[in-house]
């Protein structure tokens, strides 16, 4: 299909969930009615987005409509942010399923998941509490790999651990 008929065809189809956004607050609905414009000017669906995170652990309701960019660097995932009076309140990386690193041959490293400079989302657990903030990773690391990333609220650097893409569990 050309890439200039899938914008028209990707909105098309996700308008009736923006609607139904707007009057039932189904915040599911309302981010997928964001990322269609940034996924079809890429030549994508929403169709391939993982949205297993999303469904497992929802964000909160989020007043403004929901604001949906690509993260710097490589375009792995997609970012969905709630903004409130101009400040985020609450961003989600949602992985693009057609990004998972291919395997790499047998005896070579692991290719990076996560590439330097890019925009990753930071997770601490603790005793059934968890805690995630916006950071940047400051080097390359592939899944389970060790990797030094900045909060980008504190301008701490962290050490943590690749869990997903875009995605680093650090301790607190």
């Amino acid at each position: 299909m050309k890439p200039s008929l899938l914008l028209p065809l990707t909105l098309l189809l996700l308008l009736p969930l923006a609607a139904r956004a707007q009057g039932s607050g189904d915040i599911t609905a309302r981010l997928l009615a964001a990322a269609a414009a940034p996924l079809a000017e890429a030549g994508l669906a929403a169709a391939d987005l993982d949205l297993r995170q999303l469904h497992a652990n929802p964000p909160p309701p989020c007043a403004e409509p929901p604001q949906a960019s690509w993260p710097a660097g490589a375009r792995r995932s997609l970012a969905l942010s709630c903004l409130e009076g101009g400040q985020p309140r609450w961003t989600i990386y949602l992985p693009l399923r057609q990004s998972a690193p291919a395997a790499a041959p047998p005896g070579a490293a692991p290719l990076p998941l996560i590439r330097r400079g890019e925009a990753v989302a930071l997770r601490a657990r603790a005793q059934g509490l968890e805690v995630r903030a916006s950071g940047k990773a400051l080097m390359e690391a592939p899944l389970g790999g060790t990797i030094r990333v900045e909060n980008l609220l504190t301008r701490r650097t962290l050490q943590g651990r690749v869990s997903g893409p875009g995605m680093v569990d650090v301790d607190f």
